[in-house]
């Protein structure tokens, strides 16, 4: 049995996160290393905590015209234009 892209995504980058404020399938303006990409969202992150280090939700990105390059992860903060 072949697992679904959304487990695929949960196995990744863990759980789905409700409570966003962009969603999957939305398409987003960010940066990433001071370069601008657009892209769209295939799954959001809910926060989680690593040891005493808490990570805020964040986004996956699969950028316009990559090709088959791995998704960006994406903070709130790095959102310029939705």
């Amino acid at each position: 049995m072949t697992e679904s892209k959304e487990q695929q995504y949960e196995t990744l980058y863990g759980p789905l996160y409700p409570y966003s404020d962009h969603k999957i399938g939305e398409t987003i303006t960010y940066r990433n290393e001071g370069t601008q990409y657009t892209g769209v969202i295939v799954w959001v992150c809910a926060p989680q905590r690593e040891g005493r280090q808490r990570i805020p939700a964040s986004y996956i990105v699969e950028r316009t015209s990559a090709g088959d390059s791995w998704p960006d992860t994406v903070y709130p903060g790095e959102i310029i234009i939705h």
